[in-house]
């Protein structure tokens, strides 16, 4: 169950822009819901702090499109999440929980994940430490096992604006790192979200990517190099709301290794105003 929260990494796209009401008052556009071609792969909801407190991930299929899993966040007094925990439906069993340790200015420093259904879920099955740049960015996170030991590295870097322009992911064998995946992102060209950094670091940066990307690129290597596997999506079509908000979009993958067709799903958001 390691990856069943970032398995909402990949389509899970939070969003919140600013909206004025006639007291002067600010509101929040905050995304409710993700269809694939018209089948729902992900339903969101907030406290009255317009903050997340929930993530579903829904069945792909035409005859079985029900909720199968979920995120439940929870928050400290200065608002920043201080856990996370995943679990497998139906049942509601707790399956992963991630904790938050920020710094004293409220940077994050690090997370703690455990398995609520192995053998020792109230040890630490893996940390991660973060690492910033100048610019104040996540330039680089670094996870460790409940031994001490290096497992795995991720480096990223960045268009000016602050946007991802690239994740590199490497995995640890012995004292050596090898480069296992690539994830490249166009020049932003699309709708740009508010209000998500902390769900950006912590699920993982490129998670928003495709709403504000023309294309991404993924390649995958094996240990000694070489590519072997790669595929790019491309973003077309794109409709917005009266408010800025993208409505919905077309996503075409394209197979480059190994070679195949090209498949494309239509993308649609569904919002709500609070």
């Amino acid at each position: 169950m390691k990856n069943l929260i970032l398995l909402f990494a990949a389509g899970i796209l939070i969003l919140s822009c600013k909206k004025e009401t006639g007291g002067g008052h600010p509101k929040e556009v905050l995304l409710t819901e993700i269809k694939n071609d018209g089948l729902i792969e992900n339903r969101m909801e907030y406290n009255s702090d317009n903050q997340i407190t929930k993530i579903e991930g829904y069945n792909m299929e035409q005859t079985n499109n029900t909720a199968v899993s979920y995120v439940a966040f929870q928050y400290n007094a200065d608002g920043q999440i201080k856990e996370y925990t995943a679990y497998g439906m139906p049942g509601n069993i707790p399956a992963q929980k991630v904790t938050v340790v920020y710094d004293s200015v409220g940077k994050l420093v690090s997370t703690s994940t455990y398995e609520l259904g192995g053998p020792t879920p109230h040890a630490a099955s893996f940390t991660a430490t973060f690492y910033y740049n100048a610019k104040g960015l996540v330039s680089k996170s670094v996870s460790k096992n409940k031994e001490g030991k290096n497992t795995s590295q991720t480096n990223y870097s960045y268009y000016d604006e602050g946007h991802l322009k690239e994740r590199q992911s490497w995995r640890a064998e012995g004292d050596v790192l090898w480069l296992s995946s690539r994830y490249t992102f166009s020049i932003p060209n699309g709708y740009h979200p508010n209000g998500m950094e902390q769900i950006r670091v912590l699920t993982g940066a490129e998670f928003i990517a495709g709403l504000h990307s023309d294309a991404i690129n993924y390649k995958f290597y094996d240990q000694n190099g070489p590519i072997n596997r790669e595929y790019s999506d491309i973003m077309s079509g794109r409709e917005y709301n009266t408010d800025g908000s993208l409505k919905q979009q077309v996503v075409t993958r394209k197979k480059v290794k190994p070679e195949g067709d090209d498949s494309s799903v239509i993308r649609e958001y569904k919002y709500i105003t609070q």
